[in-house]
């Protein structure tokens, strides 16, 4: 989103240096493995996390990957805007779901 104040002060961020092609690429593999990464607990915690977990992990990086995807078919500035906000709101709701899910599972 803002790699042309980075570029303009030389700090070598991603895609200043490889580009956004790289960058966008990356993304995606981060985005894959933060899905995998956030299905864990309900595999790995049975006892402690349930199916209101899953379920909200499911649709929450459902909509990461395809917001990812989206903005690999095509780097926009607006694309790349609108997945950056969605990962914060992606973390905030991912733990909270999981916090809900705690008491009612406990």
């Amino acid at each position: 989103l803002i790699k042309e104040d980075y570029a303009s002060v030389g700090v070598p961020m991603l895609p200043v240096v490889r580009g956004d092609r790289v960058t966008v690429v990356q993304i995606g593999m981060y985005a894959i493995f933060t899905t995998i990464v956030s299905l864990l607990p309900f595999f790995t915690m049975r006892q402690q996390i349930g199916w209101v977990y899953l379920i909200s992990a499911v649709v929450l990086n459902a909509l990461l990957l395809l917001r990812s995807f989206q903005l690999y078919q095509d780097i926009a500035r607006p694309r790349a805007s609108r997945l950056f906000h969605y990962s914060m709101l992606y973390l905030a709701l991912l733990f909270l779901l999981m916090a809900v899910d705690r008491s009612i599972h406990l």
